[in-house]
């Protein structure tokens, strides 16, 4: 129990971090992008709280109209003529890695007229029923609304907490989802269905993306070495299903590049030749974990030549690197990760080496959305079931479908029954948004001016609030973007089986 109430101290190490696990199989087209060049993978009354149930309409609107966006920063917008909300931000463990969230939701809250009164997590480090007591007792001490980092099993229970006290919640790194009721819709494989409103990544996207930079690489730094003499080692965590999205997302890709090398299959003992992968689940979530099994596997495959290695997050990318290094193979290995924080802080300090890239979205770009979701709900603006409307998923969306009575025999998982018009089978419908957040490739060559953009756009003129103001300062708004449509495959229904 307490490996999986752990999971927290990964996810925000991933998002930099994110999660938006488990929502397609599909893997990505065209290429990952260069290093130097992003690569976006996917982007009550007004005095009184707003119900967390969703089905009440919003409140009549101020005098000044609303934002222009619900859920969206409006810098125009006067938010001093609401109450000042009071929130906080609970989590199950206390770490330092969570102290990028919390500043920035101190440094978005005067903007939101928010009274923010800082992080939560038990005295016992992942306890879920103190954590589960703590949050009855800030819900019941006149809080408006919660952030929240929990072990997404807990989602259901906070769910139906906050509701029977009608406060608004976020769920920041993971989604809020049911993980006890997994299902299978045509061909696409659903952790459970989802409880709130999110904004994260589409994990399996993350990690074909990782393989394909991985690939990409390769090509430019080894291409005389045959594909059969390229090993890939894939480091996740097989018990948090956000996180083995990735390790799948990188398997999938490298079965479709070399279907000679064998067929995908989501069993993580089930793999195709020259991919291995190191379960962290058998050690830590830490450096040492992942320095141990890459360099088990490193050291017993000498027919490699060029090693790929995709990574969950930033220790696991650095503990890989370390035994690449202690090896001496760092010219034939790359390792590559989603984050990037602890590669940042690497190359400042002047260290080079395997880690080469990392997929990158910025704390403080993130809670931009987090936290103005949570004000839109307590103002009254927008519910659960209408926020961010052109993010809502058809497919998946909350909604709880009927099944064939089969199960599927590749995940293990009940199968979707269709109607006679080609739509999933629903018994209670919801259009929870899951609003997909850019991501950027960084490098040596480029992470300097691409941090000093975030602290551009996050934070204006505002220097002091700089996150990265020793970096040489950028004045183009426009040198990387933002803009992220939602996928195409969010208004086409699976085919049904």
């Amino acid at each position: 129990m307490k490996k999986i109430l752990s999971v927290l101290l990964v996810l925000c190490l991933v998002a930099a971090l994110a999660a938006c696990g488990g929502t397609t199989d599909d893997a990505p087209p065209g290429n990952a992008g260069s290093a130097e060049q992003p690569a976006n993978t996917q982007q009550p009354a007004a005095n009184q709280p707003a119900s967390s149930g969703g089905d009440s309409a919003p409140a009549a609107a101020p005098d000044a109209g609303w934002p222009a966006q619900a859920g969206i920063f409006d810098p125009d917008y006067d938010y001093s003529q609401h109450k000042t909300f009071k929130i906080a931000y609970l989590l199950t463990h206390a770490s330092p890695m969570f102290d990028t969230y919390d500043q920035g939701f101190k440094s978005w809250a005067p903007k939101l007229n928010l009274n923010y009164t800082g992080m939560w997590a038990p005295t016992v480090a992942n306890s879920a029923d103190e954590f589960l007591s703590g949050l009855e007792t800030y819900c019941s001490q006149g809080y408006d609304g919660l952030m929240i980092d929990i072990d997404p099993t807990l989602s259901p229970r906070v769910k139906q907490i906050c509701a029977e006290y009608g406060i608004p919640w976020v769920e920041c790194v993971a989604q809020a989802r049911d993980y006890s009721n997994p299902y299978l819709i045509g061909d696409q494989s659903i952790s459970g269905p989802l409880q709130n409103p999110s904004v994260g990544f589409n994990e399996k996207l993350i990690g074909s993306s990782m393989m394909l930079k991985l690939i990409e690489w390769k090509e430019a730094a080894h291409p005389s070495v045959p594909w059969d003499e390229v090993g890939v080692i894939a480091v996740g965590y097989s018990i948090v299903p956000v996180l083995n999205e990735r390790s799948l997302g990188a398997k999938q890709v490298w079965c479709q590049q070399h279907p000679e090398f064998g067929s995908y299959s989501p069993s993580n003992s089930d793999l195709p030749k020259n991919f291995w992968y190191a379960d962290g689940a058998s050690g830590g979530m830490d450096t040492t974990t992942a320095h141990t099994l890459v360099t088990q596997i490193l050291s017993s495959e000498s027919q490699i030549k060029v090693w790929l290695i995709p990574t969950t997050f930033d220790d696991y990318a650095m503990g890989a690197a370390n035994a690449v290094f202690g090896l001496d193979m760092t010219d034939i290995a790359c390792v590559v990760t989603n984050g990037g924080n602890q590669m940042v802080a690497q190359l400042d300090a002047g260290v080079e080496n395997a880690w080469r890239y990392s997929l990158m979205s910025v704390s403080s770009i993130y809670v931009n959305y987090l936290i103005n979701a949570l004000w839109a709900q307590m103002a009254g603006q927008a519910t659960i079931e209408n926020l961010w409307p052109e993010w809502v998923n058809i497919w998946d969306k909350g909604d709880v479908f009927e099944y064939t009575g089969e199960i599927d025999s590749m995940y293990n998982v009940p199968v979707v029954a269709f109607g006679a018009d080609g739509k999933p089978a629903t018994t209670e419908t919801h259009s929870y948004a899951s609003r997909l957040l850019p991501t950027f490739w960084i490098s040596k060559d480029n992470y300097k001016p691409f941090l000093a953009w975030c602290d551009l756009i996050s934070f204006g003129s505002d220097t002091a609030q700089y996150l990265y103001p020793s970096y040489p300062a950028v004045t183009d708004l426009n040198l990387f973007s933002l803009d992220l449509a939602p996928p195409d495959y969010y208004n086409s229904y699976p085919s049904p089986r």
